[in-house]
């Protein structure tokens, strides 16, 4: 099993003192690491394809909740047609995070 995306990062957090040979900074305390632009756009998604019957029937379920959620908060038409703002992604968010919670 690859484990490539928990390398660490090639640079310091912005506005850090930190060492820039090995890429931690001093100041940064969060538990995550500081991705450079770069990186980001390097990320390639993966995917491995169900199984068995039950992982097919859970990843199918789970993709149409995910499709009924975005219908229904208005993030499919949204991003169809540009009108995705602050609010809807807040109201979004915020109950992506609700969820999550429980």
């Amino acid at each position: 099993m690859s484990l490539d995306h928990f390398r660490k990062p090639s640079q310091p957090a912005a506005g850090t003192t930190g060492h820039q040979e090995d890429g931690w900074c001093d100041g940064y305390t969060l538990p995550h690491p500081v991705w450079s632009e770069e990186e980001l756009n390097s990320v390639q998604i993966t995917h491995t394809p169900p199984e068995k019957p039950v992982d097919t029937a859970a990843y199918y379920s789970v993709q149409m909740l995910r499709t009924g959620f975005d219908l229904l908060s208005g993030y499919s038409w949204g991003k169809r047609f540009g009108t995705l703002d602050e609010k809807m992604w807040l109201s979004r968010i915020i109950y992506l995070e609700t969820v999550a919670g429980v």
